[in-house]
């Protein structure tokens, strides 16, 4: 349903004469007066010498107000400034009672406007008098139009009498409306013509107005964006770790950087008392701030979980139900979380729909498979556990989809076999971070120089070092391996 904000303007202490009925010629000349009329206004808009005009004093007085008007309405990009010089000039050249302003408001104006509503009206969709405004240029005698239309009828009993449709590239953006002139004077067609003219002016004032604010609305929304993703950039940034672990005999690399567009990428390391470093990484599904406060929260609720729960998989079940309580359907997580024995090398981890993680030895590249929903998405879930064992010279990649997802110019994508290819042909004694630069090398080299990084890249690579003091056989000889934990067990964080 259009709306309109009103706006009036009448002459102090002025009051209307009473409208004086025309004495009318039958219907059927109304269609000759009509063509006449648009004639003459065309012939006088065009400046044609077929017509004199017999400019008196008021109609130069007029047309003097009307050519300032034009000038200063040159540089008016302000919707307060052209309404009140609409209203002023309209009253300086046919000193009418009262003339009002309808502005058609946009949806964005309409919801920024509900203080206003004391000055707006509305207009049904059906009402018939919206198209005949479109349709009709020039100034329109509220008595000669023959409607059924309820806006045109209100109009007509508060005594309204001419009507200016402001209409730019076939859109109604407004209604100048003018009551009677005092002094008892009439409406000529000189001053149909005049405000004719008037109408084309300020209906393309209107239509500027209207573009600057949509910049100024687009460039507000813009910045509103950009200030939620620097936001939700310092949140995930401030919890990701400082540091990073290092267990003897091994090597532990990380990597992440942030898309434009903020996704929910997070890694973490959570180091126990009895030697053992439980490692995360998880993706939250959403952008901008929703997706960075679902990451902070989940991570706090993963810390806390694993110091009551022995088990990976126990881990995400504790988490899975504190989110399904909270979250919003639409939102998830995706998570991967293991418990690394840097001693013996056993990585104990389950997988709550994260993409698999790569673990290289001398013969091969396998992924570590486990099952389970994402976290946050249905309630009673469990969680499938596995157990690896990393030897000297293994490597565990952990990732998010950010690099699989990655398209080239041709919109081809990364994709997992070509990772796993790359990892296959990494030089065998990559250390964690030569890994992640060749990695991120090929992934340069695939998507080109002008690409547009389409969502967070996160890496973590768990290396055992080759050639380390100690192998399995010999742990088990010298008693170094880890005693064995009961599944009700409890596990204590130490400060990272």
């Amino acid at each position: 349903m259009p709306v309109f904000q009103v706006s009036s303007k009448s002459i102090p202490s002025a009051m209307p004469p009473p409208r004086r009925r025309r004495r009318r010629l039958p219907r059927e000349w109304d269609g000759v007066i009509s063509i006449s009329r648009s004639i003459v206004i065309s012939v006088l808009l065009f400046g044609l010498p077929l017509v004199v005009w017999p400019f008196n004093g008021s109609n130069r007085k007029a047309r003097q107000a009307l050519d300032a008007f034009t000038g200063s309405m040159r540089e008016v990009i302000d919707l307060t400034q052209l309404r009140e010089g609409t209203l002023s000039v309209a009253q300086q050249m046919m000193q009418p009672a009262m003339v009002t302003l309808w502005v058609r408001l946009s949806a964005h104006q309409q919801e920024a406007a509900g203080d206003l509503a004391q000055t707006t009206c509305q207009v049904a969709d059906d009402d018939p008098l919206l198209a005949y405004l479109l349709s009709h240029s020039g100034a329109l005698e509220v008595e000669r139009v023959q409607l059924a239309s309820e806006a045109l009828q209100d109009l007509n009993s508060q005594g309204a009498e001419i009507l200016l449709p402001l209409v730019s590239q076939g859109e109604l953006l407004g209604l100048l409306i003018l009551w009677p002139r005092v002094k008892g004077q009439r409406y000529t067609l000189e001053s149909f013509f005049l405000l004719g003219s008037l109408a084309q002016q300020v209906a393309q004032a209107l239509r500027v107005v209207e573009l600057v604010q949509e910049q100024q609305a687009q460039a507000i929304e813009r910045e509103r964006i950009e200030q939620e993703l620097r936001t939700a950039r310092s949140i995930q940034q401030s919890l990701l770790p400082t540091s990073l672990p290092d267990p003897a005999d091994w090597q532990i690399a990380a990597y992440y950087k942030p898309a434009r567009e903020v996704g929910g990428d997070f890694y973490d390391f959570l180091p126990f008392e009895d030697g053992r470093l439980g490692v995360v990484i998880g993706d939250v599904s959403g952008k901008g701030i929703p997706a960075a406060m679902l990451m902070s929260s989940t991570r706090s609720l993963l810390r806390a979980a694993a110091q009551m729960a022995a088990s990976p998989g126990e881990v995400l079940a504790r988490v899975n139900e504190l989110l399904c309580a909270d979250t919003l359907p639409s939102m998830f997580v995706t998570c991967f979380y293991a418990l690394l024995d840097p001693i013996s090398g056993k990585l104990h981890y389950a997988n709550a729909g994260h993409d698999l993680p790569y673990r290289r030895s001398r013969e091969d590249v396998r992924e570590l498979y486990a099952t389970g929903m994402p976290l946050g998405l249905l309630p009673g879930m469990q969680y499938e556990e596995r157990e690896a064992l990393v030897t000297a010279g293994e490597h565990i990649l952990l990732y998010s989809d950010g690099l699989v997802e990655a398209h080239n110019p041709d919109r081809e994508m990364f994709g997992f076999p070509r990772l796993k290819q790359l990892i296959v042909v990494s030089p065998s004694d990559t250390l964690g971070s030569s890994l992640i630069d060749f990695l991120l090398q090929e992934l340069k080299c695939f998507t080109g120089e002008g690409w547009e990084q389409e969502d967070d890249i996160t890496l973590v690579v768990l290396q055992r070092i080759a050639g380390s003091s100690l192998d399995v056989d010999q742990q088990l000889l010298t008693g170094r391996t880890m005693p064995a934990r009961s599944a009700t067990s409890r596990l204590t964080l130490l400060p990272f």
